[in-house]
């Protein structure tokens, strides 16, 4: 996941900045997306067409579909508001301790079963995404740009800006509605503050078309973002959302390869115990005319494309509450309670397994280490004999898959009873950073 030439970096000063330089450059960053938000808001055709008309692989065969039962994510307590009193400025996007324990059954405690299905698009899926993009150039005076969920404070002096309360707009407008709406399709509400949630902006384009700006990974040195994980709320049955996430920044994506995002409703969890699916329609991924300019390390200026995530939700129920992920979502919080409950159902743990501190993250997180060994004298090799393997899992915070790859390893070097982990535990030294 990544380029190398990123990935492999040290973080550098700008990944420690103060309070007003990581308020400033959220700003900056915002500000390469809002010309989108002004009324009179236009992209040249050419440029549109020629940002969008890049190559795509062929999407891979599809495979049967199957249901999926992990666990839902974090519910707020009942009683509080959809959307939490404003935070200081001295808080925004600083998460250092996770949030309250879900009330909802933990995600350890489900897995997937089957093969994950895979998307296969109709062949015009990619000309049809042009041509609704171009119907903006075409129709201007259609398009809503009605700024609908902001996670951050901004400053005042026009109607559709935020007047300091994260998710909620002042758009001097009757009932929050756009001029534009024909009140048919009532709007939706978003919001990301839980765990692992960055939904940094939502646009209602259309009565049925958003567009999505993502918060990029805390305290990266390099902007990152292709985690996305937010909640919809006030759903219409029926009716098809399309979703566009406009700052993706990957020149390539497994949703061009059939991958689906991860589809969580309320509803269906407390009606039919249904979790985690892949779900939506119209799936693709494509370059976008916005460019970022950013200036990297030893003073090189590096210029990129941004690229969007194109996909449709159908929901099934009104006034639904529904997640919507780009893999399984796996926290701090679950981390933690997985090493706490680790020792459940093996009383022999401590004969070769070790957890300790290893260091503090750059959000003053604890970073486990864990080490797995036999220490028995019977074991064939000393254990100052034994080869040491060292496994990292995720780098930056949006990397989930390599911790539930790490959970594997883990569970399985750990298993009581399995020949193959006990030779393993008798051969090397496990340094495992979940």
């Amino acid at each position: 996941d990544g380029d190398p030439e990123e990935d492999d970096e040290l973080p550098g000063d700008g990944a420690l900045r103060d309070t007003a330089e990581d308020e400033a450059s959220i700003a900056q960053e915002l500000e390469e997306f809002s010309c989108e938000l002004r009324p009179d808001f236009v992209l040249p055709s050419s440029a549109l067409v020629a940002a969008l008309m890049t190559p795509l692989r062929e999407t891979s065969s599809p495979t049967p579909s199957s249901s999926r039962d992990p666990t839902p994510p974090p519910i707020p307590p009942s009683g509080t508001a959809l959307y939490p009193q404003p935070l200081p400025a001295k808080s925004v996007r600083k998460i250092a301790v996770p949030m309250p324990m879900p009330s909802s059954p933990s995600s350890m405690e489900f897995f997937p079963e089957d093969v994950e299905p895979l998307y296969m698009p109709p062949l015009t899926l990619r000309m049809d995404t042009i041509r609704r993009l171009l119907g903006r150039l075409l129709s201007p005076e259609l398009v809503q740009n009605q700024v609908v969920f902001d996670d951050i404070p901004r400053s005042l002096g026009a109607e559709w800006l935020c007047r300091g309360e994260p998710g909620r707009l002042e758009t001097g407008l009757a009932e929050g509605r756009s001029p534009l709406s024909s009140g048919a399709v009532p709007a939706l509400q978003f919001s990301s503050d839980f765990e692992s949630g960055n939904l940094k902006r939502a646009i209602r384009v259309y009565d049925d078309e958003y567009d999505l700006v993502l918060n990029s990974d805390i305290n990266s040195g390099t902007h990152h973002t292709q985690w996305f994980y937010f909640c919809i709320e006030n759903t219409t049955p029926g009716v098809v959302f399309r979703f566009n996430i406009i700052n993706m920044e990957k020149s390539t994506s497994l949703f061009n390869e059939g991958q689906m995002p991860l589809v969580f409703s309320e509803r269906e969890f407390t009606s039919q115990g249904t979790g985690w699916v892949r779900g939506g329609e119209d799936i693709t991924y494509l370059r976008n005319p916005y460019v970022a300019r950013r200036l990297k390390r030893k003073g090189r200026l590096e210029t990129r494309s941004y690229y969007t995530l194109h996909s449709s939700l159908r929901f099934q129920h009104a006034l639904d509450r529904v997640y919507v992920a780009y893999s399984y979502p796996y926290t701090y919080s679950d981390l933690k309670r997985y090493l706490h409950t680790l020792s459940e159902g093996r009383p022999q743990l401590s004969e070769y397994f070790v957890r300790q501190d290893f260091c503090r993250s750059l959000g003053d997180n604890v970073c486990d280490l864990l080490t797995i060994t036999s220490r028995s004298s019977a074991a064939s090799i000393p254990v100052h004999q034994r080869k040491v393997v060292v496994v990292s899992a995720r780098v930056h915070p949006g990397e989930t898959v390599a911790s539930w790859m790490a959970k594997g390893l883990v569970d399985f070097l750990v298993d009581p009873v399995d020949e193959h982990a006990r030779a393993l535990r008798e051969n090397f030294v496990w340094k495992i950073v979940p």
